[in-house]
């Protein structure tokens, strides 16, 4: 490492340093301030590229990286130290020891893929009536809903009779089934007639 410039005091001789490296004009990334024999202090820049060289590899690795095929890596950087040899294959064509120590001392906290994955939002769960739509569909017979609540519990009588114009094949007598409230009950029936039908439509083979 080359020493460079003399300050008297060490915060002015860090600072200067600081100051080099913020602009792109440090002949490293790493330095030392030690004192000289006249009582001054220097800037010792340990053996390396500049900053401006290190930014200018990584910005031409990420390129590189973008314009790779999914799936194809660069067999000529090896896995960093510590890091399994499986490692992120996104990440792989950048993630070599010295970048990565560069980021993380500029404070660029490294982030995998795996990761960034698993944070993902999951997917929608579908919703229960979707389900029994899906299943009406392949032809499954809908169980008949069971009403638990006392104060509606006169519209388990209209389910029992569309199971029971289903059970003696009466479908156009289920097709014809009305139901016109609009609370959740009278939602349910319609969607048991309706489920009904799909399941028969579905299980019935076309002439």
């Amino acid at each position: 490492m080359e020493p460079t410039l003399n300050f008297s005091n060490q915060s002015n001789a860090r600072r200067a340093a600081l100051r080099m490296i913020e602009k792109g004009k440090a002949p490293a990334s790493e330095f030392e301030i030690k004192p000289d024999a006249d009582g001054l202090y220097a800037i010792h820049w340990f053996d390396g590229k500049s900053t401006a060289a290190i930014e200018t590899e990584i910005a031409a690795a990420a390129d590189a990286a973008d314009q790779r095929t999914p799936g194809e890596t660069d067999p000529t950087v090896a896995p960093p130290a510590g890091e399994p040899a499986d490692a992120d294959p996104e990440l792989a064509p950048i993630e070599t020891p010295r970048l990565v120590a560069e980021l993380e001392r500029r404070g660029l906290r490294r982030v995998s893929a795996r990761r960034a994955l698993a944070s993902a939002p999951a997917e929608p769960r579908r919703s229960k009536n979707a389900d029994l739509d899906a299943a009406a569909a392949r032809g499954l017979v809908p169980a008949k809903p069971d009403v638990t609540s006392h104060a509606d519990h006169h519209y388990q009588k209209r389910f029992d009779r569309l199971a029971e114009l289903a059970a003696v094949g009466d479908w156009d007598a289920v097709r014809a089934y009305e139901c016109n409230g609009v609370n959740s009950y009278a939602k349910m029936v319609r969607q048991y007639r309706d489920r009904l039908l799909a399941a028969h439509a579905a299980s019935t083979p076309a002439v």
